[in-house]
C-alpha cells in the first residue's frame, strides 16, 4: 500500500525542487486521471512547488479547482484551450504561474503569440500516444526553436522537457 504523505516526504528529502502532476483524460493514453483531490493531498504533506500539466479537454473548468487544491503552476496545451490567451489569463488570475506545453508534433506557432504570458514552456520529446514513449530525435529541433523564442522574448521563461529523457540523450537535449 502506498502512503502518499510518506512518498512525498521521500521525494523532498531526496532533493526534488518541485512535484509535477500529469493530468490525463485517457484520450491519448489509457492512464487514470489524477484529479485536484490528489493535488490537495500532496499540498497537505509538501511545501515543494506543485506543477500541474493538464492534458484534458475544457481545461478552463479545471483551472480554479487545481489552484484551490494548491497548484503553483498550471500548464496547458494550445489545442485544448478554446481561447488560449483567455485561458492563460485565467491561470494567472487564480494565482498560479502559467505553463504552455507542446507535444513533438504540435507546432510552436502559438508560443510566439503568447510568450509574454507564460512562465514555463514544456516540450515533450516522446509521443504521448505511444505506449513505449521512445525518445524522438526530431524533437530536438522543437526544443531548440522553443529556446530561441524564449531567449528572443527577453523574459525569464523556464524551458522544461520530458519524454524518455535519459543519460543517453540528455546532453543533446540540454
Amino acid at each position: 500500500r502506498v502512503h502518499l504523505d510518506d512518498e512525498v516526504r521521500r521525494v523532498a528529502a531526496a532533493g526534488a525542487d518541485a512535484l509535477h502532476i500529469n493530468v490525463i483524460d485517457s484520450h491519448d493514453r489509457p492512464n487514470l486521471m489524477l484529479g485536484h483531490m490528489v493535488c490537495a493531498q500532496l499540498r497537505e504533506h509538501c511545501s515543494l512547488p506543485i506543477g500541474v500539466h493538464l492534458r484534458v479537454p475544457a481545461v478552463d473548468a479545471l483551472v480554479e479547482r487545481f489552484a484551490e487544491a494548491g497548484a503553483d503552476l498550471i500548464t496547458v496545451h494550445p489545442g485544448v484551450a478554446a481561447r488560449l490567451p483567455a485561458t492563460l489569463a485565467l491561470i494567472r488570475r487564480v494565482g498560479c504561474q502559467v505553463g504552455l506545453a507542446f507535444d513533438p508534433a504540435e507546432p510552436l506557432d502559438p508560443l510566439a503569440r503568447v510568450i509574454d504570458q507564460v512562465d514555463l514552456v514544456h516540450v515533450s520529446c516522446a509521443s504521448p500516444a505511444a505506449a513505449a514513449r521512445s525518445f524522438l530525435d526530431a524533437s530536438l529541433q522543437q526544443v531548440a526553436k522553443a529556446r530561441k523564442l524564449i531567449d528572443g522574448s527577453g523574459r525569464s521563461v523556464r524551458l522544461q522537457v520530458d519524454g524518455s529523457i535519459s543519460t543517453d540523450n540528455i546532453r543533446r537535449v540540454a
